[in-house]
């Protein structure tokens, strides 16, 4: 099956002559790709006073994407049939999002112990998940109104929930009940 790559940047995060050389790139291995300008609501910008605003680009996307997508950190490095986690599995109508469970559970204990007050460790525990990579059911994500609850979680309660890693904390605090673990394999 085909497939496009979206890439979301922000002003600060990519130039021009940025995005010009990752275009070249992906047109010569015959990648068909759209740009897409990852700009925040109105008031909601002034809250990014020491966090990059890309940082929340997956919340952005299932606010406004319609289909089902794969949403992947730029570290992550794809392996032939990646792509079977997208066109192979179809979403159960409550589940949010299909993601890894961290894979180090030494950093997980360590942090439950450490780290008293983060309510997104403490919550899932073992099931806390990394979200550089994660599936996205949008439709799920909007049924259960996240699109407003995660921007309301970021502008002011946070810090009071012990956050360290903004967008990963925020995504296990509210969709604890909400996913589907994929395998150890992805």
């Amino acid at each position: 099956r085909s497939f496009r790559v979206l890439l979301m940047y922000t002003e600060e995060s990519l130039n021009s002559s940025e995005r010009n050389f990752i275009s070249e790139y992906l047109e010569a291995l015959a990648v068909e790709y759209d740009w897409k300008l990852f700009e925040l609501d109105h008031g909601f910008e002034r809250s990014f006073v020491h966090v990059s605003k890309i940082a929340i680009a997956r919340m952005y996307a299932a606010d406004t994407i319609e289909k089902p997508f794969v949403y992947s950190d730029v570290d992550v490095i794809f392996l032939p049939g990646w792509d079977s986690i997208l066109f192979y599995s179809k979403f159960k109508e409550e589940i949010v999002a299909k993601v890894v469970k961290y894979p180090n559970q030494k950093w997980i204990k360590q942090k439950m112990v450490q780290s008293k007050s983060n309510f997104a460790i403490l919550s899932a525990g073992f099931n806390y998940f990394n979200s550089g990579l994660a599936v996205f059911n949008p439709s799920a994500w909007l049924n259960y109104k996240l699109d407003e609850s995660w921007k309301a979680v970021y502008k002011e309660e946070y810090e009071n929930l012990g956050f360290e890693y903004l967008d990963q904390d925020i995504l296990n605090y509210l969709l604890l009940d909400k996913v589907e673990y994929l395998s150890d394999s992805y």
